[in-house]
């Protein structure tokens, strides 16, 4: 879903631990940026802890530490010990640099109140300064006013800075100053700028002061030991999985999207172990030579053969940032026949003979129509002109074919969002982009491939977002169309673009009936096929899950067929405020997109399902004061919907370090006991994608209508507590009805909710008055539909439909209570109003029975729940460990929290 929001992150958070100790050795002193004078040894009172600090002895702060340059680092008991790297073999680390954590929402302090900085430092090094940059809120990303300083000696030493000395600071920009406001940044170049690799600088501590006799008093921190992640551990070693409740494996755990690994690999995979990660998702760099370099790979290699040995589970990205399919260009290098094209309708309106050329913007005509009171006629042309006799007035529908890449743009390799789109709908294209992507990396890490679990492609999509009278193309669309559903597309184009008749929604219909098999064939079966060969599985996301009206436009619909033939079907939340992702008029980022991927993945007997996940929230104050709720928060409403193989793509300086060993915990925890489990519901809702599909382009609204008819549907019944499966034509096709049940996948149903449905296939009616006929339930929430997706099937759709099922709107007051008769959770619920959704999943591996009850209201909620039988249970809390037995609970859930309930 970078959609909106992908890469477009901030540094926010570190937490501020305490600690006690003693004094420690004599300091030398800095005084702002030019007099070193050499201080006494100080007593007990210059030992103290300041209002505002960074204790680099403690592991937390260390691991919170970002943006390493030519730096790596090891904690050590006298702190963040630097490892000078070389970056050109000559034994020379040019301009080493890292950013400090930075200041906490509830820790937030102006410079306007803290003047004074002092920096704790040992170093082998005196004759190269040092340089403290920082930033105030206001200012530009670019934009680091900095002080130059210069260390007195070799040795322990202090360093002590005025941020609001006139004559110290440097800006970059002069109208940067004075600075004011709340800090918000800082950087320490270490020593500027070319150290040897040999040079020894370790960091003790940065503190910051409100006065210059506290900053000059002050000479150390108190003693304090390193911090260990504090996973609550409770005795409950005689239930199910109980080591394994307490202590994630790092399967269960979040994989860290890395992008790329630099030569200081080692603190990276030491501090992500530390904060909880259970994996690492890479690439090559990204850079000009971006899968050329073989020292790149050699890089990688090397880190991880480190992260295997730390246990870690390693994936491959798979793309230059995103869109995959492209691969930094070089597909449509290697052949210009690649480049995606697309066929837009031109308008032209004009008086007496027509006589047109296309420009050169446009490769060729596939058609033109002349606009009569006849209705439209199609015209001859050449394939680049259209000429005919006419008197009057005219308006003219030409359908030219030009490159999906829009005219007016310049290709640009340093800027990756400007890359030539390339055409997904051709096997030999994506072909290409596997011989140079995923052979590349299979061939260069050798021996290591083997430890690959799998590759993550992203957001592959056809190039044509938010075009207007445009659709997609490739040279194998007509004649697959005819093969499909046995007439010309080329005498029907004018029905892509306008048109209300049968025939014209019909034309929409199988046209992206055909692009979504195109795509199927040439993109997610050739990469799942290709990842099967060579032991790795295949994973990642499409674009624009949620919607079906953006699921047609950009892969021409079937999203829940496509995405199924990953290995481990995915999708993506970057918004994860709990009213964004429970909102049913959401279009990006709502736990609709999560529930078809889901959904998809039980249609077809699998299990897992991937969630590219950021814990960060919008910008919004009430994030900003508490991040690490809203992360939480955030990962209740995904593993509740069906995520349960996470990849976490935000800066962790985002994060203190116990926030996100409190995250991967809570939902290693959770995927620890659904680690092979699916979800029993016998309710299936229905996805009309040919409804969608025969009015995409025409009637905005109606197609609106339609979605959002679905939505409504689907937050209803989670907001009563009722799971569902999605259910697409495919599935219910392929379905067998047995004992008055829809069995499909991994699901069995004895429901089939149909919300506005205005198209539908015989064969789907035709299942459903099979399910009717042994006993199972057939509900209209809305009208039922009167066209199939085959013309001239209108009228048996009819025959089959007169009589079937029962119709109950939405907002019928009896609907709940009936989908509740035939599919209400035997666990019982009381106390509570609102706010409880209930999922009850079965562990195909051992038949345990487990409910996942989630507080998805914004309050503390108190209820209690039990069994009809009165029999004996387990309740697992995943915050904090424990596991509890008893046949009556009473629980206290904080707001978007959740249990899992085992027997």
């Amino acid at each position: 879903m970078k959609k909106i929001i992908k890469g477009v992150l901030f540094l926010m958070l570190i937490g501020l631990l305490s600690a006690c100790g003693d004094t420690t050795d004599p300091v030398t002193s800095t005084q702002a940026s030019t007099v070193a004078t050499t201080t006494a040894t100080t007593a007990d009172p210059g030992v103290f802890l300041p209002d505002f600090y960074f204790d680099f002895r403690d592991a937390n702060t260390l691991y919170s530490c970002s943006d390493f340059h030519n730096l790596s680092a090891q904690a050590t008991e006298n702190g963040m010990r630097m490892i000078f790297l070389d970056d050109d073999g000559d034994g020379i680390c040019f301009d080493p640099y890292f950013s400090l954590p930075s200041p906490s929402a509830k820790n937030r302090f102006a410079i306007e109140e803290y003047h004074y900085v002092v920096i704790l430092a040992d170093t082998t090094r005196a004759d190269l300064p040092g340089i403290f940059r920082f930033r105030t809120r206001g200012l530009s990303a670019d934009s680091y006013p900095s002080i130059y300083f210069t260390y007195s000696d070799t040795g322990r030493q202090k360093i002590l800075l005025d941020l609001t000395d006139a004559s110290s600071v440097q800006f970059v920009a002069p109208q940067d100053a004075p600075l004011q406001g709340l800090c918000t940044d800082f950087r320490l170049d270490v020593l500027e700028n070319e150290a040897n690799v040999s040079d020894e600088f370790t960091l003790e501590a940065v503190a910051f002061f409100k006065t210059l006799e506290e900053a000059e008093r002050f000479t150390a921190l108190p003693t304090s030991s390193a911090s260990e992640p504090s996973d609550t551990v409770i005795d409950s070693s005689d239930k199910w999985l109980a080591e394994e409740f307490s202590n994630p494996s790092a399967g269960y755990r979040a994989r860290k999207l890395l992008y790329n690994f630099n030569v200081g690999y080692d603190f990276t995979l030491d501090s992500l172990q530390h904060m909880g990660y259970g994996g690492v998702l890479n690439n090559v760099p990204y850079n000009a030579d971006y899968l050329k370099d073989r020292e790149d790979f050699a890089l990688l290699d090397r880190a991880f053969a480190q992260a295997r040995d730390k246990g870690m589970e390693l994936w491959l990205y798979d793309e230059y940032q995103w869109p995959s399919g492209k691969a930094f260009g070089y597909v449509i290098d290697s052949n210009p026949d690649f480049e995606a094209t697309g066929v837009e309708m031109l308008m032209i309106s004009g008086k007496g003979n027509i006589d047109y050329t296309l420009s050169d913007d446009y490769l060729t005509l596939l058609g033109a129509s002349l606009r009569t009171t006849d209705g439209l006629i199609p015209l001859e042309t050449d394939g680049r002109s259209v000429r005919a006799a006419h008197e009057g007035s005219y308006s003219l529908f030409l359908f030219a074919r030009r490159y999906t890449y829009s005219p007016d743009r310049t290709e640009d390799r340093s800027d990756f969002t400007t890359l030539r789109d390339v055409d997904l709908l051709n096997p030999d294209a994506v072909a290409k982009f596997i011989e140079i992507t995923s052979d590349k990396y299979r061939d260069e890490l050798g021996e290591s491939f083997a430890d690959v679990a799998a590759f993550f492609t992203d957001e592959p999509n056809l190039g044509n977002r938010d075009y207007q009278n445009f659709v997609v193309w490739t040279d194998a669309l007509p004649q697959a169309f005819f093969e499909m559903h046995g007439y010309d597309l080329l005498e029907h184009l004018p029905s892509l673009f306008m048109g209300t008749t049968e025939l014209d929604r019909t034309v929409r219909i199988n046209f992206y009936q055909t692009v979504s098999e195109l795509f199927s064939r040439a993109y997610t079966q050739q990469i799942s096929a290709w990842c099967a060969e060579n032991g790795v599985s295949s994973s990642g996301h499409l674009l624009f899950e949620e919607s079906l009206f953006r699921q047609i436009e950009t892969y021409g619909g079937d999203f829940m067929r496509i995405v199924s033939e990953m290995d481990i079907p995915g999708g993506d939340i970057l918004h994860v405020e709990a009213e964004n992702l429970l909102n049913r008029d959401t279009e990006v980022g709502s736990v609709i997109g999560l529930k078809y991927v889901a959904s998809a993945a039980k249609n077809v007997g699998k299990t897992d399902v991937m969630l590219e996940f950021t814990p960060l929230a919008n910008t919004n104050a009430r994030f900003l004061d508490d991040p690490a709720r809203y992360a939480i928060e955030g990962a209740t409403i995904a593993t509740f919907c069906g995520a349960n193989t996470f990849c976490v793509i935000c800066p962790d300086s985002s994060f203190t370090v116990s926030a996100l060993q409190t995250f991967n915990t809570y939902i290693g925890r959770i995927n620890a006991l659904l680690d092979q489990a699916t979800t029993v519901t016998p309710i299936g809702l229905f996805v009309p994608t040919d409804s969608a599909r025969a009015v995409h382009l025409v009637d905005t609204s109606s197609e609106n209508s339609i979605d959002k008819s679905l939505k409504n549907c689907a937050m209803t019944l989670l907001q009563n507590g009722l799971d569902f499966t999605f259910l697409d034509s495919f599935s219910i096709e392929s379905a067998e009805v047995q004992n008055g049940k829809l069995k499909i996948g991994l699901g069995e149903y004895a429901v089939v909710l149909m919300p506005e449905t205005t198209v539908l296939s015989v064969a789907v009616a035709e299942k459903l008055a099979e399910f009717e006929a042994q006993g199972g339930q057939v509900i209209w929430t809305g009208r039922k539909p009167t066209a199939s997706d085959r013309l001239g099937e209108g009228e048996a759709l009819q025959a089959i439909l007169a009589n079937l099922g029962e119709s109950i709107s939405i907002y019928d007051a009896k609907l709940i209570p009936t989908l509740q008769a035939a599919a209400a959770p035997e666990l019982i619920v009381s106390g509570a109003d609102s706010g409880i959704w209930i999922s009850h999943y079965t562990r195909l591996d051992c038949q345990k029975d487990i409910y996942y009850v989630a507080n998805l209201s914004a309050s503390t909620v108190e209820f209690t729940v039990s069994f009809p039988d009165n029999s004996t249970f387990d309740v697992y809390t995943p915050m904090d460990g424990s596991i509890t037995t008893t046949n009556v609970a009473e629980l206290t859930v904080p707001a978007y929290h959740g249990v899992l309930i085992v027997r």
